[in-house]
């Protein structure tokens, strides 16, 4: 239970929330050290630094890297890993102090304290526009996460929906379906309230996880009626205030609430709260990253979970956020550049891409090219065939992580009834500007 838990607010913290500042610590990890490692050639054989994060379990990224090895033997990988709240920050100092990495883990765009564009103004990351098979990784929807002024800096490993996990043996045994539309939500919400049970477990005290449940419903209100809305706001073209779609799922939540949707007590919600919620059927669904679907799988023995799309007004409006957020990167200042475009390029190895996939829970990035979708996946899986009805997690481009904690703050806000829908939006338009 508490791996499931810890694994949902990693993502969320990786994709939106700042880190707190501290000091460079030592690095931690089975290969592991106080600094980035040696690297260079010797006896024909190149060693390469990797940096990740810290895993509580094995390493995905050191799986891949032992099989490169074994297909590589010229080639060497030097893992070295930091906990995951402090990766950020020890990555920075590396690359200011000039003895960071040859390879090395992050977000995509720019809108978290691990993304990847942030270091490419400050001439860090190898351009590697020139790499063809690099740029057939990026699906068309995301060049804005790896590209800028039309050069590539990074490459997707893998594309994490954001879904609607859910109960289908407590849905069953109900004797409900899962709505295809909002107003069909809304009933079930009714429904399910007037028997003493709740719809959807919401984590309704931490930002990250409030945001998140915002976020796909503006899939649908915003993303869905103008896809292009990050790049107008950040010409200035728009606002959070000024536009309908964002007062629309804010709304909705408030209606939601009133509808008793949520678990009684959904302002004070926690993300420990989720797995017993859903693995009981006391909740049928909650908002989480896919690759949480076999965790909360394990927590409830016996039963059938899967994912779904949160429905938007009508079927054709329903948008599903499915982001290639992990990403790689190579250091410009690496003496070893031939070997590290050779290890990036083994990620993008459509069986490489799968089993990484598999091993993360995500969907692999391999889809971009040939379209096959994991069974696991297959509820969503015609969202994920149509790059018109699929997008990167919006806040991934937002200009600081303030935006989207301004916006699941106002979510709790909004449950207690202590704030208003305008005044979150004004204090998101305020973030974004800060």
């Amino acid at each position: 239970m508490k791996n499931t838990n810890r694994l949902v607010s990693w993502r969320t913290a990786t994709v939106a929330v700042a880190f707190p500042l501290v000091g460079v610590l030592a690095l931690s990890g089975c290969s592991g050290s106080s600094g980035s490692g040696s690297s260079g050639s010797t006896d024909g054989v190149t060693t390469l630094t990797f940096a990740t994060q810290t895993y509580e379990k094995e390493n995905p990224y050191e799986a891949v890297a032992k099989k490169f090895e074994a297909s590589h033997p010229n080639i060497k990988i030097k893992m070295v890993t930091t906990p995951i709240d402090q990766y950020a920050n020890v990555l920075k100092t590396q690359l200011t102090g000039g003895n960071a990495p040859d390879v090395f883990f992050g977000a995509s765009g720019s809108g978290g304290s691990n993304a990847l564009l942030g270091y490419a103004d400050a001439g860090f990351l190898m351009d590697l526009t020139d790499q063809g098979w690099a740029n057939k990784q990026v699906p068309d929807n995301a060049k804005g996460l790896f590209y800028k002024d039309d050069k590539q800096y990074a490459l997707p490993v893998s594309i994490a929906p954001i879904v609607m996990i859910t109960n289908e043996s407590a849905a069953k045994a109900a004797g409900v379906a899962f709505p295809k539309t909002s107003a069909d939500l809304m009933k079930l919400c009714e429904g399910r309230a007037a028997a003493g049970k709740s719809t959807i477990a919401l984590p309704g005290s931490v930002p990250g996880g409030a945001g998140l449940f915002l976020m796909e419903v503006a899939a649908s209100t915003v993303y869905s009626q103008d896809p292009d809305w990050n790049q107008k706001r950040a010409d200035n073209k728009t606002t959070f205030a000024g536009t309908q779609g964002w007062k629309d799922a804010l709304q909705r939540i408030v209606d939601m609430n009133k509808a008793k949707c949520f678990q009684p007590g959904a302002e004070g919600g926690t993300f420990e709260q989720l797995a017993p919620l859903i693995s009981s059927g006391t909740a049928l669904m909650t908002s989480a990253p896919a690759n949480q679907l076999s965790n909360l799988q394990k927590a409830a023995t016996g039963q059938t979970i899967s994912v779904a799309t949160l429905p938007g007004t009508s079927a054709a409006q329903t948008r599903l956020f499915a982001s290639p957020s992990d990403a790689l990167a190579v250091n410009a200042a690496t003496k070893n550049r031939d070997a590290a475009l050779e290890f990036l390029k083994y990620w993008t190895d459509t069986q490489v891409a799968t089993d990484f996939a598999d091993e993360r829970g995500d969907a692999p990035i391999s889809i971009v090219t040939t379209g096959d979708v994991p069974a696991k996946l297959a509820p969503i899986a015609p969202l994920l065939k149509d790059q018109s009805k699929y997008l990167p997690l919006a806040n991934l481009s937002w200009p600081n992580p303030e935006v989207y904690t301004a916006l699941g703050s106002g979510v709790q806000g909004l449950l207690t009834g202590q704030t208003t829908v305008d005044q979150v939006l004004a204090a998101a338009d305020a973030a974004w500007s800060n």
